[in-house]
């Protein structure tokens, strides 16, 4: 996130031609608290304890369920490479 900050910084004065960088990367700070956690989602990485919610609720059913770990059905791998790509 920091490294797409501050090539948004350098594209929006290259493109403006400000020069004051400090003020603009304050006034980014302010607002992207606000404004751009809204409009990027956060990756969707599963809820583990509603996962094993989950598995109890068919283990009732299905005996064999017990045993079964959450970690079994979910690999967050791919999440976690590919926020440490983009991030």
């Amino acid at each position: 996130m920091k490294r797409t900050v501050a090539v948004l910084l350098a594209v929006f004065l290259w493109a403006t031609g400000a020069a004051a960088a400090d003020r603009l990367r304050i006034g980014y700070s302010s607002i992207s608290g606000a404004y751009v956690g809204k409009i990027i989602e956060k990756a969707p990485y599963i809820n583990m304890v509603a996962m094993q919610n989950a598995i109890e609720e068919v283990a009732k059913t299905i005996p064999a369920a017990k045993n079964a770990k959450p970690e079994q059905f979910v690999d967050a791998r791919f999440l976690d490479k590919l926020e440490k790509a983009v991030y």
